[in-house]
């Protein structure tokens, strides 16, 4: 299969707490072949201006400014943008372990009949721990 590109999409609203965080579990990723689009949806607070900052010298971030339409609308947008093979849809306040994308990969090249894979989830801030996904 070779490497694929992953289009990781993040749609942000008034993300201003937590976006740096998230682009920064992003850049360091192992799997290295990916793109991130994100959106800033309408923000209100110095989200678009963060965004900019840091996407400045990787040339794998896009941002797109649009109006607030809400999160399904942002991740719209930024599907119809993307380039990737595969999608990872992230919201503005997660962050993904170094080597999530790696494994996600490598599960679709080890299982070709497989159309989704998901990872454990670690909660943190109001509540902590294991998120037990049904």
């Amino acid at each position: 299969m070779g490497k694929q590109l992953v289009s990781i999409i993040v749609p942000a609203y008034n993300a201003s707490a937590f976006i740096l965080d998230n682009l920064r579990s992003i850049k360091n990723q192992t799997y290295e072949h990916w793109e991130c689009v994100i959106v800033n949806d309408g923000s209100t607070d110095n989200t678009r201006e963060k965004v900019e900052m840091f996407i400045r010298e990787d040339a794998r971030f896009t941002l797109i400014s649009t109006n607030n339409s809400g999160v399904s609308a942002a991740r719209n947008t930024a599907v119809a943008h993307s380039k990737g093979y595969f999608l990872f849809p992230l919201d503005s306040d997660n962050y993904i372990h170094p080597d999530c994308l790696d494994r996600c990969v490598s599960e679709f090249e080890r299982k070709k009949d497989i159309k989704l894979v998901y990872t454990e989830a670690m909660l943190f801030g109001a509540q902590n721990g294991l998120w037990n996904l049904p």
